[in-house]
């Protein structure tokens, strides 16, 4: 949204400025909420069929990019067949390519609540708008 907001803001700049916000001492962590469904990825690649704009480009090479760089990666997504009355999609936690298992490197801190357990879980969101995760 940003990219299309403001024609002169382009990937590189959004993300060199997330890597001055993570530099800073003073910042914990940084939460970035980007939409990465498929066809908002594929749209980023030329074919035949699909001339891609500038703004398809950059959507698709800053999602690239940030996913590459992130530690965690939480995916939440509808179920392909729709919503049933006893799921409404699924919930995929992964390591980000920035996920470091050296217990010797500088990003040793991430690991001190336990390893991360990957994997993906379903969940019901009910009608007051609370969600479980179900079995």
């Amino acid at each position: 949204m940003l990219f299309s907001l403001s024609p002169e803001t382009t990937a590189s700049d959004l993300s060199r400025m997330l890597l001055v916000l993570r530099d800073n001492a003073k910042v914990h962590s940084t939460i970035v909420t980007l939409p990465s469904d498929l066809p908002f990825v594929s749209a980023g690649i030329a074919s035949a069929e699909h001339l891609t704009t500038p703004l398809e480009t950059a959507h698709a090479g800053f999602t690239m990019h940030q996913v590459h760089l992130a530690r965690l990666v939480l995916g939440c997504r509808e179920l392909d067949t729709g919503a049933a009355r006893d799921v409404s999609g699924v919930l995929r936690i992964t390591k980000g390519g920035g996920w470091d298992d050296d217990d010797h490197g500088e990003n040793r801190g991430q690991q001190s609540a336990g390893k991360l357990k990957e994997g993906q879980w379903r969940y019901l969101v009910g009608r007051d708008g609370s969600v479980k995760i179900v079995e």
